[in-house]
């Protein structure tokens, strides 16, 4: 289980970069250099120089105030920057290890994905494209405008660009989708639309995504004033010429064998891959919270099922660190649907693992936050009410499972994240142009989730719960490169749900964040195969994890080992002919259908959350429009027969 810790990181794009690498040398350093003696022993040293160096720059002073911390020019943070419409995402390194001239690169560049897997079994046809649906609503387009990458040489104050571009883009997938916000996605993410070298970078320069000196100072978080050069120095003025800042007057960071590249990706967290280069094997990823994500999310549930799959090091209270994938690229959305067998059964492995270990767990909760207060309530209660007694009474939750204590997902989203949507805290934090827009979107969604609500209590008996993943996008979807094996990554959301919900919810993403639905939203008979593979594989995943329980506790009571899972698990997975199993696979689909109508609604209530909290220009409320659009332009279809 990763540490738990009370430090943050800060979100002053300048001294993050030199915080999170104090983290990593305080508390990751056997992870990065388990074969390098020398550098294990001085990593404590070099903590020690970055944590005085962060003391002597922001103790006492404020950050708004303070002048930014000077690197040296292959140091600075170029950090990617807000747009009016959409996220400017790139990779930047941050090198702190100034032994040489050369210029450091990442261990690997992303590589070229290879064709789609070959798997054992029968293998589900993509879908064809399919005519526009009448009456169906098509989302606002926002231009992708190319920015091409700018090596800057601060000392001569020269710029030169090269061949390689980046998109304004949520994601590196695709070259040419809108820049609707990537719900909840951000791992692995590297960045490199043109597979090959590296550009050359001139010794001293930074690499930066901008067209010209100025938009270099704006990245930098400087005011965009005049620039001087002189004897081989920096100098920026302010418009009054008040000075700002000045090489010769300020230090450079330590010698320190760190890089910290800024990982393109989704906007609920900010990435960042921190390596060694000279021990690229070995990794982690910084995943920096974004704010009041706690509103809908619960880092504590998080901590767990990221603990279960991925190996976890550090729980700050802003930030989570654990192991880089390395070797694993992102699958783009238009892949999805060729590599449809694979997922399918990642899913359903996935489902099966992360059930069983919540309802194994039936410790108290890792961490006290919004998402857990009542459990923390109730136990503060109790206490207070043995206080004097003779007697021990029972605690309400003692004996509770982890899965018995989590509410079912999907319900929560339609009920209390609308009524949160509504409140006047969220409302008064919208733009006051943009407001009239929101409310209407937010009424209008209430109404509808009602509906939905409706909708699932009818069908509840034949939808089984279990701990579902719940942000199945593309980006959260990762293939090794050499070994082809799919792992899903990203726990933001996971929680117990309806199991059909991952497929739906999948099967909603096959559009991609254009919601280009009408080209790629999958066929009822691909959804029909899908599932049919799902099934498959849960029947696989469970005989697997029965044998393995089986021998472990040496039982043999069947009854048992499938209610530890999930109840009545061979009624629900098990059919007693091929033609029956025909008829459940034919009514799983047209549930299927009826979630992806929930999660249409689900993801645009979570849109206009974003709109009103989140501090990126991106246009969240188009994205919750266009996702309603869809739910009122299927309404009909998903929901007839049931």
């Amino acid at each position: 289980m990763a540490q738990i810790t009370n430090m943050s990181i800060t979100d002053n794009p300048h001294l993050r970069p030199i915080e999170i690498m104090e983290v990593i040398l305080t508390h990751c350093a056997p992870v990065l250099w388990r074969h390098d003696k020398a550098r294990l022993e001085n990593a404590p040293v070099w903590a020690a120089k970055l944590h005085a160096l962060l003391n002597s720059k922001v103790k006492g002073v404020d950050d708004s105030s303070c002048r930014p911390l000077e690197l040296s020019a292959s140091q600075r943070p170029v950090m990617p920057q807000k747009s009016q419409d959409g996220f400017l995402t790139a990779s930047v390194d941050v090198t702190a290890f100034q032994e040489s001239a050369k210029v450091s690169q990442p261990p690997q560049a992303t590589p070229t994905p290879p064709p789609p897997l070959s798997q054992q079994g029968p293998q589900i046809p993509p879908p064809p494209p399919k005519h526009a649906t009448a009456g169906a609503a098509l989302p606002h387009t926002i231009p992708v405008v190319p920015c091409s990458s700018v090596s800057v040489d601060v000392t001569h104050h020269a710029t030169c660009s090269n061949a390689n571009t980046f998109s304004r883009s949520s994601t590196c997938s695709s070259t040419s989708r809108q820049h609707y916000p990537e719900v909840g996605a951000g791992n692995n993410r590297v960045c490199n639309p043109h597979p090959g070298p590296p550009p050359s970078v001139a010794p001293g320069a930074s690499f930066s995504p901008c067209h010209n000196t100025k938009e270099y100072f704006e990245e930098c978080g400087l005011p965009v004033t005049s620039a001087t050069t002189h004897h081989g120095k920096v100098t920026v003025v302010s418009e009054n010429d008040l000075l700002l800042s000045e090489r010769s007057n300020t230090p450079e960071l330590p010698s320190v064998p760190l890089q910290v590249k800024r990982l393109s990706g989704g906007i609920t967290n900010e990435l960042f891959h921190v390596y060694d280069e000279d021990h690229p094997s070995t990794s982690v990823v910084v995943r920096v919270f974004g704010k009041e994500t706690d509103r809908v999310i619960s880092r504590e549930s998080e901590l767990f099922y990221q603990s279960l799959f991925i190996p976890t090091y550090i729980c700050g209270s802003n930030f989570l660190v654990y192991d880089f994938l390395d070797g694993y690229y992102t699958l783009p959305y238009q892949e999805m649907a060729a590599e449809a067998t694979p997922i399918a059964r990642a899913i359903a492995v996935f489902q099966v693992r992360a059930t069983r270990a919540a309802l194994r767990d039936h410790a108290p909760p890792l961490l006290r936050d919004s998402q857990n207060k009542d459990y923390w309530k109730d136990v503060n209660d109790q206490l207070l009410a043995e206080e004097g007694s003779t007697t021990s009474s029972r605690s309400t939750h003692r004996g509770e499972s982890r899965f018995d204590r989590e509410s079912n997902y999907l319900i929560g989203s339609l009920t209390k994240w609308v009524d949160l949507v509504l409140s006047k805290e969220i409302v008064d934090k919208v733009h006051e142009d943009r407001r009239g827009s929101f409310l209407a979107t937010a009424r209008s969604l209430q109404s509808a989730c009602a509906w939905i609500v409706s909708m699932l209590k009818r069908q509840e008996t034949f939808l089984p719960e279990g701990v579902c993943h719940n942000d199945l996008l593309s980006a959260n979807v990762m293939i090794h490169k050499v070994r082809k094996d799919v792992r899903v990554i990203d726990f933001d959301y996971t929680k117990r749900n309806f199991l059909l919900y991952d497929v739906a919810n999948h099967f909603n993403e096959y559009s991609g964040l254009d919601c280009d639905y009408d080209t790629y939203f999958p066929s009822d008979a691909h959804m029909s195969a899908f599932i049919a593979e799902y099934r498959r594989a849960m029947r696989d995943a469970l005989e697997a994890s029965w044998a393995e329980n089986s021998i472990l506790t040496a039982s043999t009571d069947g009854a048992s080992r499938e209610h530890e899972i999930f109840p009545n698990a061979r009624e629900l997975f098990w059919s007693d002919s091929e033609e029956a199993e025909v008829e459940v696979v034919a009514r799983w689909t047209q549930l299927a259908k009826l979630l992806t109508l929930a999660s249409h609604l689900s993801w645009s209530v979570w849109s206009l959350l974003q709109e009103a909290v989140s501090a990126l220009d991106v246009d969240f409320l188009n994205y919750a429009q266009a996702r309603y659009n869809r739910y009122l332009a299927v309404r009909v279809e998903c929901s007839e027969n049931l």
